[in-house]
């Protein structure tokens, strides 16, 4: 979720004894050679998977527990925890997809060679971004709460309601993170082997699923390795985009060309062309099936009493892995190539396009228009309380009306000059 306007088609370049750079020329030539058989100018594939994956956050927040655990809920309510958990199931894989897009963005091969003050000046901008919108969620909060009784009890709830990562501000902490970290991510990726980078994703996937099962011992949540999780997506997004374009089009030497580019580990993995129709039938009766075996398994541990069921939606689960990764090779093998010819192709194209550059804007607005919809517009406007309404579609056309609401708020922003710097 990195600036809307630098997800442009990635041109994969002609490289030659490990060198990472081309002669500017040939790039050109390359440039010019893709853009022709392109419909856009941009990668419909990277829009259109911000595009789902900012709907997919939306959703995460529409679809809240007003208590924990099942057993919390009476008998004539039951059915909400379920509606609930169907959903948070399918939408959990939402901040990972988001990762694995920025890993494609700041660590492709074009990039290992920019300056570190490129990342510097992301990170300027993103503190700036920190700032702004961290004061506007400290007035709403000071809003919400009325200035009860105590204004400097409200002032500490405030801050400390920022502080801990409230309204979605963990995910500005994760990108500040990784714009200090992405000089030393890119100096590493200039000089690795392709079985080194490999050995690197598998070790690290067992070391941070090993610290989860020590916190879920200890707290019986797992909490607090959302660091290590997201760091994990950002290094397997380009991973995984590099192979499946390097199979997939063979005419262009797509992905990284490692200083000893000898078969890895993850051969069977990387040799496959996840754009054959087997392959997105696969990858997409893989998510289906994951994320429903995630709703099962939760369902049956809240109906047995069994404890740590929450942690099978969390970020770091290892069915969540499975399922972003399916999710994310499906989206490639669908999208990667798509140049719509009719008009409702061409006015979808157009709206993850549209839609793509404004992921920011709406992360950022998502939580404060759901509050204001749910329990100030609604309530008022229709004189009912949200107990009355059918859970299961509530969700659903909330968090779509929200989406687009955010949508629309964002291009208008973006129209704005000194505005639309706190919305990219």
């Amino acid at each position: 979720m990195l600036d809307s306007d630098t997800t442009y088609l990635i041109v994969n370049q002609n490289v030659s004894k490990g060198n990472l750079l081309l002669d500017d020329n040939e790039q050109q030539q390359n440039t010019q050679a893709v853009k022709k058989k392109s419909y856009s100018s941009r990668n419909i594939f990277l829009d259109s998977l911000k595009s789902i994956s900012s709907f997919l956050v939306v959703m995460t927040h529409t679809v809240f527990f007003d208590k924990t655990t099942l057993k919390e809920y009476s008998e004539e309510e039951a059915y909400k925890w379920f509606v609930n958990a169907f959903y948070t199931s399918f939408v959990r894989c939402a901040n990972a997809l988001f990762m694995m897009v920025t890993g494609i963005l700041i660590l492709h091969p074009k990039h290992l060679h920019d300056s570190p003050f490129v990342s510097m000046k992301m990170f300027a901008k993103r503190s700036l971004n920190y700032l702004v919108w961290g004061f506007l969620y400290y007035l709403k909060y000071m809003m919400d709460l009325n200035w009860k009784g105590n204004v400097k009890k409200s002032f500490y709830k405030s801050v400390l309601y920022i502080i801990d990562g409230g309204a979605s501000f963990w995910y500005l902490y994760t990108l500040l993170f990784i714009h200090l970290a992405t000089p030393f991510f890119q100096a590493g990726l200039r000089t690795i082997t392709r079985l080194s980078y490999e050995y690197c994703l598998i070790s690290y996937f067992v070391m941070y699923q090993g610290l989860n099962g020590l916190r879920l011992l200890i707290d019986g949540w797992g909490k607090g390795t959302n660091f290590s999780s997201m760091t994990f997506y950002l290094l397997a997004g380009p991973f995984v985009y590099g192979f499946a374009e390097k199979v997939s089009h063979p005419e262009q030497i797509s992905g990284y060309q490692f200083v000893e580019d000898k078969e890895g580990i993850l051969k069977w993995f990387t040799n496959i062309n996840w754009k054959k129709p087997w392959a997105r039938v696969t990858t997409f009766f893989v998510f289906i099936g994951t994320v429903s075996f995630m709703y099962l398994l939760w369902s049956y541990r809240e109906l047995s009493g069994l404890p740590n069921g929450p942690f099978l939606l969390l970020d770091h689960c290892p069915f969540n892995t499975v399922a972003t990764l399916s999710f994310f090779l499906f989206m490639y093998g669908s999208l990667s190539d798509w140049q719509p010819t009719s008009k409702p192709g061409k006015l979808l194209y157009w709206f993850f396009s549209s839609t793509g550059s404004c992921t920011m804007g709406i992360y950022m607005l998502n939580v404060h228009v759901l509050y204001r919809v749910i329990h100030v517009y609604f309530p008022k406007w229709l004189g009912r309380g949200l107990d009355s309404f059918n859970p299961f579609w509530f969700a659903l056309l909330i968090g779509a009306g929200v989406y687009l609401v955010c949508w629309v708020i964002t291009l208008f922003a973006k129209k704005i000059p000194g505005v639309r710097f706190f919305f990219q």
